[in-house]
């Protein structure tokens, strides 16, 4: 078996449970779970430093029969599993007949028996030996479409086998998890008081929202408002002669959990997610199968940082990217200056009309605003009709439409919203469209020589 040792190079910073989380979904090994931080080597539980002369304590030494430096590197290496060791300046390979006493590079699957684990025996076959990357360097791969921009990155395909290879893992490492995510989403249900407690259903007939929240910083402000108005219109406004439309929206905070196995639980369990762009927003790859992602885009200003996270025209770098041609249901809606509370009155009510742009960024850039203004820091308040809008509108229909026709998805929501991964069907009209007959399309938005944005013919 392989121990995770993760070495985070900044000092100050902590292993999370969503690294725990995503690096264990990384690896067949059974101690996958039990991923660790370099540093807990050398100290003991509960204490952050350990210094006698200097030095570690003898008490929090360890013996590995053998260690692996690897990670450094950005790359995916071809797999050969004819050979014992296969080594190169960043990582070590080993099959797994070697008694398990060498250690492949950190993210490198030791490869099961193929009958049990068909997606693994996939991966193998397609010679893919994953490593860790940051996400703007996937397309640093042996799939040739993947060589951006020498190629057409569109048909990339490396994302849809890293989710599915996480997932195939998560299933593994957590034989529980489908009763898990039962008794969560129902419990969610009670609270509520829209299941009695004898009721014995599946909960499939419920489609689950969840609103990604961020308790620091980058926090969703009216997300409560929000929810209500996502009861008034998807459950409370149905009278009781009719079958209510059985939408559930609800908050999904990771700051609020304890454990990975939490984490997961928690996004298992919806079937769309909903937030602004952050990093809360790449733990969707752990949604079921054919989920929905909203990812609301920050309004940027052209005087700070950050154009990047609002691009229309290609899927955003480090998290759109990380859905891209996967089985998820993709789409971006770009915020307006109105999602920033800050500096509101000054645009309601400028000094002078003709010149309402500079006073609001003479008060955004203020000592006062300056640190509530950035990307990474500010607040958001997001107008709930953008949230109900694309659930009635392409949520509902794709889940109740058997067709699925991409000639009618593609024009389900207003021109604001960018399809950047959808799955529908391109057969023509008349015809029945199975979800194995779906395949991803991707309908950005075309940048004018201005810099503004619209929607393809």
């Amino acid at each position: 078996d392989i121990q995770f040792l993760v070495h985070l190079t900044y000092g100050n910073k902590q292993l999370l449970d969503g690294h725990k989380l995503l690096l264990s979904g990384l690896s067949t090994s059974k101690k996958a779970r039990d991923t660790m931080s370099f540093a807990d080597v050398f100290r003991p539980p509960n204490q952050d430093v350990i210094s006698i002369g200097g030095g570690a304590s003898a008490t929090t030494c360890k013996c590995y029969q053998k260690m692996t430096f690897c990670g450094y590197g950005v790359y995916i290496q071809p797999m050969d599993r004819d050979k014992t060791h296969h080594n190169n300046s960043t990582s070590s390979f080993a099959n797994e007949n070697d008694n398990n006493q060498a250690s492949s590079s950190a993210l490198s699957p030791v490869v099961p028996p193929e009958e049990e684990f068909d997606l693994v025996k996939t991966i193998s076959e397609s010679h893919v030996n994953y490593t860790l990357w940051p996400t703007q360097a996937v397309d640093q791969s042996n799939d040739p479409y993947c060589d951006h921009p020498a190629h057409d990155p569109s048909k990339c395909q490396q994302w849809d086998l890293l989710r599915k290879f996480i997932s195939k893992n998560h299933e593994r490492n957590y034989p529980r998890l489908h009763e898990l995510v039962l008794h969560h989403r129902k419990g969610i249900l009670l609270q509520r008081g829209w299941i009695s407690r004898d009721y014995a259903g599946d909960t499939k007939e419920w489609i689950f929202v969840g609103l990604s929240q961020r308790t620091i910083r980058r926090s969703w402000l009216n997300l409560d408002q929000v929810i209500a108005e996502c009861d008034r219109n998807f459950y409370l406004n149905n009278n009781s002669t009719s079958t209510p439309t059985k939408v559930i929206c609800t908050e999904v905070n990771i700051e609020k959990t304890s454990t990975p196995l939490e984490q997961l639980v928690l996004h298992r369990s919806m079937n769309v997610l909903i937030g602004v762009h952050g990093s809360q927003m790449t733990q969707a790859i752990l949604l079921p199968k054919h989920s929905h992602v909203l990812e609301l885009m920050p309004w940027i200003p052209p005087y700070i940082g950050g154009a990047w996270t609002n691009s229309l025209d290609s899927p955003t770098p480090a998290l759109g990217t990380t859905y891209h041609n996967t089985d998820l249901n993709h789409i971006g809606y770009p915020l307006d200056r109105w999602s920033v509370p800050l500096c509101e009155e000054v645009s309601k009510h400028p000094r002078n009309l003709s010149n309402v742009e500079e006073e609001e960024k003479e008060c955004f850039m203020s000592q006062e605003n300056i640190n509530k203004f950035l990307q990474l820091k500010r607040d958001f308040v997001i107008d709930p009709k953008i949230v109900i809008g694309y659930l009635a509108r392409f949520v509902l229909f794709w889940e109740q439409d058997d067709t699925r026709f991409c000639d009618v998805l593609k024009d389900r929501l207003d021109d604001d919203y960018v399809l950047f991964n959808i799955w529908c069907s391109n057969i023509a009209a008349g015809g029945n469209a199975t979800i194995e007959a779906l395949s991803a399309m991707h309908y950005y938005h075309v940048k004018a020589k201005d810099g503004s944005f619209h929607k393809p013919e």
